[in-house]
Protein backbone atom coordinates (compact mmCIF):
# COMPACT_ATOMS: atom_id res chain seq x y z
CA UNK A 1 0.00 0.00 0.00
CA UNK A 2 3.29 2.46 0.74
CA UNK A 3 4.42 1.44 -2.30
CA UNK A 4 1.39 2.21 -4.12
CA UNK A 5 1.12 5.53 -2.72
CA UNK A 6 4.57 6.71 -3.25
CA UNK A 7 3.97 5.95 -7.19
CA UNK A 8 1.04 8.13 -7.01
CA UNK A 9 3.13 11.00 -5.23
CA UNK A 10 5.92 10.66 -7.40
CA UNK A 11 4.16 10.67 -10.87
CA UNK A 12 1.94 13.82 -9.73
CA UNK A 13 5.79 15.43 -8.52
CA UNK A 14 6.91 14.80 -11.44
CA UNK A 15 3.92 15.82 -13.75
CA UNK A 16 3.76 19.46 -12.32
CA UNK A 17 7.57 19.89 -10.78
CA UNK A 18 8.83 22.84 -13.49
CA UNK A 19 6.04 23.04 -15.88
CA UNK A 20 3.87 24.65 -13.66
CA UNK A 21 5.90 27.67 -13.05
CA UNK A 22 6.49 28.26 -16.88
CA UNK A 23 2.57 27.87 -16.96
CA UNK A 24 1.98 30.78 -14.39
CA UNK A 25 4.48 32.92 -15.78
CA UNK A 26 3.11 32.64 -19.31
CA UNK A 27 -0.79 33.08 -17.99
CA UNK A 28 0.45 35.69 -16.04
CA UNK A 29 1.65 37.19 -19.35
CA UNK A 30 5.09 38.25 -16.92
CA UNK A 31 8.71 37.68 -17.68
CA UNK A 32 10.87 34.81 -15.90
CA UNK A 33 13.00 38.04 -14.70
CA UNK A 34 9.52 39.75 -13.41
CA UNK A 35 8.64 36.59 -11.53
CA UNK A 36 12.31 36.23 -10.28
CA UNK A 37 12.25 39.96 -8.72
CA UNK A 38 8.91 39.48 -7.05
CA UNK A 39 10.45 36.49 -5.40
CA UNK A 40 13.38 38.50 -4.04
CA UNK A 41 15.34 36.86 -6.62
CA UNK A 42 18.35 38.82 -7.97
CA UNK A 43 18.89 36.21 -11.10
CA UNK A 44 16.23 34.85 -12.96
CA UNK A 45 18.73 31.62 -14.03
CA UNK A 46 17.59 30.33 -10.35
CA UNK A 47 14.04 29.64 -12.44
CA UNK A 48 14.88 28.65 -15.06
CA UNK A 49 16.28 25.62 -13.52
CA UNK A 50 13.82 25.31 -11.73
CA UNK A 51 11.37 25.44 -15.33
CA UNK A 52 13.93 22.71 -17.07
CA UNK A 53 13.77 20.45 -13.68
CA UNK A 54 17.08 20.97 -13.07
CA UNK A 55 16.91 22.16 -9.28
CA UNK A 56 13.65 22.99 -6.66
CA UNK A 57 12.42 25.87 -4.93
CA UNK A 58 11.61 25.87 -1.57
CA UNK A 59 8.32 26.86 0.63
CA UNK A 60 10.13 30.61 1.15
CA UNK A 61 10.70 31.12 -2.93
CA UNK A 62 6.86 29.93 -3.41
CA UNK A 63 5.45 31.72 -0.65
CA UNK A 64 7.11 35.13 -1.81
CA UNK A 65 5.32 34.20 -5.45
CA UNK A 66 2.27 33.59 -4.35
CA UNK A 67 2.21 36.68 -1.77
CA UNK A 68 3.43 38.87 -5.47
CA UNK A 69 0.44 37.61 -7.22
CA UNK A 70 -2.17 36.09 -4.87
CA UNK A 71 -4.53 34.52 -7.99
CA UNK A 72 -2.24 31.74 -8.02
CA UNK A 73 -3.70 28.34 -7.45
CA UNK A 74 -1.10 26.13 -4.49
CA UNK A 75 -3.49 23.27 -5.67
CA UNK A 76 -2.46 23.53 -9.03
CA UNK A 77 1.18 23.77 -8.07
CA UNK A 78 1.32 21.17 -5.56
CA UNK A 79 -1.39 18.79 -6.92
CA UNK A 80 -1.90 19.74 -10.64
CA UNK A 81 -5.56 20.65 -10.01
CA UNK A 82 -6.73 23.44 -12.30
CA UNK A 83 -7.29 26.33 -12.49
CA UNK A 84 -3.78 27.52 -12.42
CA UNK A 85 -4.83 31.15 -11.65
CA UNK A 86 -7.50 31.84 -9.13
CA UNK A 87 -10.41 33.98 -10.45
CA UNK A 88 -10.05 37.44 -9.63
CA UNK A 89 -12.57 38.13 -6.90
CA UNK A 90 -11.41 35.09 -5.04
CA UNK A 91 -8.28 36.83 -4.75
CA UNK A 92 -9.70 40.06 -4.02
CA UNK A 93 -11.36 38.95 -1.11
CA UNK A 94 -8.54 37.09 0.21
CA UNK A 95 -6.40 40.57 0.47
CA UNK A 96 -9.86 42.46 1.66
CA UNK A 97 -9.65 40.04 4.58
CA UNK A 98 -6.33 40.28 5.08
CA UNK A 99 -6.59 44.14 5.48
CA UNK A 100 -10.01 43.43 7.45
CA UNK A 101 -7.67 40.96 10.23
CA UNK A 102 -4.92 43.98 10.47
CA UNK A 103 -7.80 46.26 10.91
CA UNK A 104 -9.22 44.46 13.84
CA UNK A 105 -5.78 43.61 14.89
CA UNK A 106 -4.92 47.46 15.35
CA UNK A 107 -8.41 48.59 16.77
CA UNK A 108 -7.96 45.89 19.18
CA UNK A 109 -4.02 47.30 20.16
CA UNK A 110 -5.68 50.50 20.65
CA UNK A 111 -8.50 49.58 22.89
CA UNK A 112 -6.28 47.30 25.37
CA UNK A 113 -3.94 50.21 25.55
CA UNK A 114 -7.11 52.88 26.42
CA UNK A 115 -8.15 49.88 29.14
CA UNK A 116 -5.35 49.83 30.38
CA UNK A 117 -3.87 53.38 30.44
CA UNK A 118 -0.78 52.93 28.15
Amino acid sequence: MFTETKRRVTKVKSAVQGKWLREIIDELGISVADAAHSMGIDLPRRLHQHISDKSHIGSGFLNAFKAAYPRINLNYVLAGEQPRLLPKESADNLTDLTDDVRATYEASGRALKRLTGE
